[in-house]
């Protein structure tokens, strides 16, 4: 790191203020503004006499004398961050480069931001955006003193290779990380990686080829991508539907497989399964506007809403059984549907 890079920025309150633990014991509050591979610059209050104008200095701290350090709180940082959206990308921008300096420090808040940053940079779907993602991504993950934000630093990492062309390096690796995991979160992470690159390897496929239904070397390559992306898409909804980003993300993923194959009717019960089960996942609003757009006599035909009333009808009859919205055969039509005009995210 550059010699004393330094960090200004304004704390959320005058009660706010990191603190470093010194290893004699002792305890240094103020706010940190510069570090270098020495020493830790730290700015502290002056005494002043009343009603004289408050005064800082800025002292050097050796950092073989701090145990660790505490970061002030920030409950408004937090909850942006909370919340963040693709219209804030300048604001956590700049939280990200605040922070930067602090990245490898324990108890840093520095990796949590890029990473909300990177994911933002890839929302925007921009390949420089990517690109500037993956180098966040590398660094947060490389440098990141929790084992948490290493592993989300990592799995944005596979996302923003996959985002700039990397996506065979990308699969490999997240075909190992699928294979070791024992952490759901991770593992659902890994699944929509694989799916995503089957996803458009099933696009690219047709595209190459639309005449497939007629090519046998094309037919099973076809299927297996079909079902693969289906599978993967629909992993965390089918086991892990409490977790509802992965599980809304993921019935999203599979409505758009269904459509582009022109399976409207397994495309559209995703997407009900998607706004009524999860209707403030910001995977809801265009579910319903993929629904609006569907012909009607398709929209009346809803089977879990016959079913429910035929229950209704005859009071303790057995529950009849969820139907599992992964088809079991290969497509048959002989083209494909319109092809969608917003991508999987």
């Amino acid at each position: 790191m550059k010699p004393f890079l330094i960090l200004l920025f304004l704390m959320s309150s005058l009660h706010a203020q990191d603190v470093l633990f010194m290893r004699n014991g002792e305890k240094r509050p103020g706010r940190l503004v510069g570090v270098d591979d020495k020493a830790f610059r730290l700015e502290v209050p002056l005494p002043t006499q009343p009603g004289a104008a408050a005064n800082t200095a800025s002292v050097s701290i050796s950092k073989n004398d701090v145990s660790h350090i505490e970061f002030a709180a920030d409950p408004a940082r937090d909850r942006t961050l909370e919340s963040a959206a693709p219209g804030q990308l300048r604001e956590i921008g700049d939280l990200w480069l605040k922070q930067l300096p602090w990245l490898d420090i324990p108890r840093s808040p520095a990796a949590h931001i890029g990473c909300v940053f990177g994911d933002l940079l890839l929302k925007t779907e921009k390949r420089e955006d990517a690109a500037k993602a993956l180098e966040i991504f590398r660094r947060a993950e490389a440098s990141a003193w929790d084992d948490r934000d290493k592993m989300n630093a990592r799995q944005g990492r596979l996302r923003a290779m996959v985002a700039t062309g990397q996506a065979k390096d990308a699969v490999k690796e997240a075909l190992e990380l699928a294979e070791i995991t024992e952490n759901p979160a991770v593992l659902i992470e890994a699944k929509f990686i694989l799916a995503e690159a089957d996803d458009t390897a099933l696009r690219k496929l047709v595209e190459d080829n639309p005449r497939w239904q007629e090519d046998i070397h094309v037919i099973p390559e076809h299927a297996r991508l079909y079902h693969q992306s289906l599978d993967l898409y629909l992993f965390p909804y089918l086991f892990h539907g409490s977790a509802t980003l992965p599980a809304a993300r993921g019935l999203w993923g599979a409505a758009r497989i269904y459509d582009f194959v022109g399976e409207k009717d397994k495309a559209l019960e995703c997407a009900r399964d998607l706004v009524t089960i999860y209707p403030d996942s910001k995977y809801a609003p265009p579910a319903k506007q993929y629904m609006e757009s569907l012909p009607k006599d398709l929209l009346a035909h809803d089977p879990e809403k016959a079913a429910r009333e035929d229950r209704a009808k005859a009071p303790g009859a057995p529950e009849k059984p969820r139907k599992n919205p992964i088809r079991k055969k290969p497509p048959d039509e002989k083209t494909h549907g319109k092809k969608p005009s917003e991508k999987s995210q």
